[in-house]
């Protein structure tokens, strides 16, 4: 059972669920955010919730910041410039990945038992299109992760580290501010106008934050685990019908705008999308159909007046 654990990027929109999801199992966090002007509103007023102030750029100071030895689980979840236009900033990825490695090199010097690191499944499209000879800035944020993850790698067997590298699609759900797929539809219907998108054809996969956090916690607890987990939705399908599907539960009389968008090029294969095998690895179900999580999306989203 885990007791012990540290989570960097802890006031994020998946740090902060899975911080107050293992809180109220009793479980100690340091919960480490960049600074004192932090936002951590999203964090819960939990006696077993202890927020340590230290930017990544300055994670070595974590073991003078932590007397503890004895860490179950080192969560790094925290990285600069997942979305908007620093996604394309070479800059910023490459110190996330020096960063990074510093908080696996932090796991060991704390002695923690398991070290747990977050990719995306856009690092299967960039190394896809690198392939075929297609360039360009935007693949700079996946084209690090997968950087990292190779580093990670080395790194980790050099020094017997035991960690897991958890690939994630599509997380959304209450809490998330950003204008994803998903909060973009919804904000755009409850504001009776039409959403426009390419013609959304290509596979993706959705999983509600709630369940995304309770399939972290099970790779955090067990003593033998994969180094590699894809964490998704029940099953993939075109992205058109994930949009259909939020329109009936939103707005079932209006109309969706596909087309309207030009092509991205983007392409996700089937086999990226393995979440039948984590399932059975880790005896996992999810609790949230993605008609339901969109439904409780949609409540928060309306009880915020995010469409205003």
């Amino acid at each position: 059972m885990i007791k012990k654990v540290i989570i960097t990027g802890a006031n994020g929109f998946l740090g902060s669920a899975l911080t107050n999801f293992l809180a109220k199992k009793g479980v100690k966090i340091f919960a480490i955010v960049r600074n004192e002007h932090s936002n951590i509103e999203r964090l819960n007023n939990d006696e077993n919730i202890e927020v340590i102030y230290c930017n990544l750029s300055e994670i070595t100071k974590l073991e003078q910041l932590i007397p503890d030895r004895d860490i179950d689980v080192f969560y790094h979840l925290a990285w600069s410039g997942a979305s908007g236009h620093e996604r394309a900033n070479y800059k910023t990825q490459l110190q996330n990945v020096a960063h990074s490695l510093e908080c696996a090199n932090q796991a060991m010097v704390l002695n923690c038992k398991k070290f747990i690191s977050i990719g995306t499944i856009g690092e299967f499209m960039a190394t896809l299109a690198l392939k075929n000879n297609i360039v360009s800035e935007n693949f700079t944020y996946a084209i690090s992760k997968h950087f990292y993850h190779s580093l990670l790698d080395i790194f980790c067997y050099k020094n017997d580290i035991q960690y897991t590298w958890c690939t994630l699609s599509g997380v959304y759900g209450s809490g998330d501010n950003t204008s994803n797929l998903i909060n973009y539809t919804i904000q755009t219907l409850l504001s009776k106008q039409e959403p426009e998108y390419t013609k959304a054809e290509q596979l993706f996969d959705f999983i509600y934050v709630e369940d995304c956090v309770r399939c972290l916690f099970e790779i955090g607890k067990r003593e033998n685990t994969e180094k590699y987990y894809y964490i998704g939705g029940i099953c993939p399908k075109p992205l058109r019908e994930f949009v259909e599907e939020i329109r009936d539960t939103v707005s079932p009389n209006s109309t969706l705008g596909f087309g309207k968008r030009p092509e991205d090029g983007t392409v996700y294969k089937k086999e990226w999308f393995t979440m039948n095998k984590t399932m059975q690895l880790l005896n996992f179900q999810h609790n949230y159909t993605f008609e339901q999580g969109v439904k409780k999306t949609f409540e928060w989203i309306k009880s915020k007046g995010q469409n205003n």
